[in-house]
């Protein structure tokens, strides 16, 4: 999400993980990522890879939301923290 890739990304950009799960059952999203490697066009074509998705969907994938409540905990260890946009 929003990431430079620099061009020694696979053009698949996602590997598999045969040991836990299948590709249909995993969502792989990228999300107005730029630079060499960020070209979408031989990406893998699984069930759950979604390229250049919507705002609404990669804002389910931000800090704020994995974090919980990150904004008072890690104020106690001086750490700052910004969620972005």
């Amino acid at each position: 999400m929003k990431s430079y890739l620099v061009d020694m990304i696979n053009p698949q950009g996602w590997s598999k993980w045969d040991d836990y799960s299948t590709v249909e059952t995993v969502e792989y999203v990228e999300y107005l990522n730029f630079g060499p490697g960020s070209d979408t066009r031989h990406r893998v074509k699984w069930g759950g890879y979604k390229k250049n998705c919507s705002e609404e969907i990669a804002r389910q994938f931000t800090v704020g939301l994995f974090l919980h409540g990150a904004g008072h905990w890690l104020k106690t260890t001086g750490i700052p923290l910004s969620y972005g946009s």
